[in-house]
């Protein structure tokens, strides 16, 4: 069964749904901006020796430079990483126009044959102010095949076999033993007498007991595999609007997964929340017109951290308007169009992420 696709579908329909639903009301959450790191690391061996090499690309895909401000590398043993020509403050030049990259940055890393993977995170600062520091770009790239470490224990086995059998074997054996003590011992010991007398002596005192019982506690341990098949659920949006404020949060189900949930206001103020599976938590925020929420969703998943965000817009209700408090009645009108729309694209992208990091994790156990 093809999970991404099965999900995809549904979290479409659900979007789809709010949208038809909404004829003639525009949706008020912005499209995802394009701040963002383009990382890429290829890998190749280096011939003759015990080390692999990585070519880094780090480009900016913004029209506004960036700096660096976070390069962070892992190593599968816990070997240390070098990237030579990149590091922390270092420039990366802005794309030439939307859609496209600005010129790539390269840097390069060699790594022992006994370190199977290297990883890199890379989090920018752009001159407009925004950093990608609550999604950053991580990249895992993995020793080639080809690559393979020497192993040394093969030189030192073959000297020790070849010396010593031969000049031990011939001179000791057809000199000394065949003549003189073949003969002599066969007809003047008496095997028989002491063979039978052992037996018999130690057969009544009663002491076989102990025999018998131990290998009684020897019972074939097997493992009982126990395959985890439960999938988690999604979580529910909420976002409400009354005539001075804006909440935004998820209800995430007790078979759900934990979600982080970062917000930026148009005011300059920022917010973190964790959700834990089961919990329903919320931030309220105080909102007057033209007043936004950037609301930045991420999940981590064996981890690998996947995240994305959206801009929702605060539209005064329709009562407000009219001199009503608006704060215990429903929302209608342009409001309501505003905040379905918002909580569709919620969903959608919280659906889009957990599915596609469940694509990438789909593991098969025996």
């Amino acid at each position: 069964m093809n999970l991404l696709k099965t999900k995809l579908r549904r979290t479409g329909a659900v979007l789809a749904g709010s949208l038809i639903g909404l004829t003639g009301v525009a949706v008020f959450a912005a499209p995802a901006s394009a701040h963002a790191p383009v990382l890429s690391g290829e890998t190749s061996c280096i011939k003759g020796g015990d080390t692999w090499h990585i070519d880094w690309s780090i480009a900016n895909d913004y029209t506004a430079d960036a700096n660096i401000t976070v390069l962070d590398k892992r190593s599968s043993n816990g070997t240390p990483v070098t990237v030579t020509g990149a590091e922390v403050g270092t420039f990366v030049a802005k794309a030439p126009r939307r859609g496209t990259n600005g010129p790539a940055l390269t840097a390069t890393t060699d790594v022992s044959t006994s370190v199977r993977w290297v990883e890199l995170t890379v989090v920018m600062k752009w001159t407009d102010g925004y950093s990608n520091w609550d999604r950053p770009k991580v990249v895992k790239v993995y020793k080639p095949n080809k690559c393979t470490t020497p192993t040394t224990p093969p030189t030192t086995q073959p000297t020790t076999p070849p010396t010593t059998p031969p000049t031990t074997a011939p001179t000791t054996e057809p000199t000394t033993t065949p003549p003189t003590t073949e003969p002599t011992t066969e007809p003047t010991t008496t095997p028989p007498t002491t063979e039978p007398t052992t037996e018999p002596t130690s057969g009544p005192p009663v002491t076989p007991t102990s025999p018998s019982s131990t290998p009684t506690p020897t019972p074939p341990v097997l493992p009982v595999p126990t395959p985890s098949t439960t999938e988690p659920a999604e979580f529910t949006p909420i976002l409400e609007e009354d005539c001075d404020t804006i909440t935004i949060g998820i209800d995430n189900p007790a078979n759900g997964i934990e979600w982080q949930i970062g917000y930026e206001t148009s005011k300059g103020e920022k917010r973190n929340i964790t959700v834990a599976p089961g919990e329903k938590k919320a931030e309220k925020f105080s909102a007057t017109e033209g007043f936004w929420v950037k609301v930045t969703l991420a999940v981590t998943i064996d981890g690998e951290t996947y995240s994305d965000f959206t801009q929702i817009d605060y539209t005064k209700p329709a009562d407000c308007e009219e001199g009503g408090s608006g704060g215990g009645l429903p929302v209608t009108g342009a409001a309501a169009g505003s905040i379905a729309g918002g909580a569709a694209v919620l969903l959608a992208i919280g659906g889009v992420l957990f599915y596609m990091a469940r694509r990438r994790k789909v593991k098969f156990t025996a």
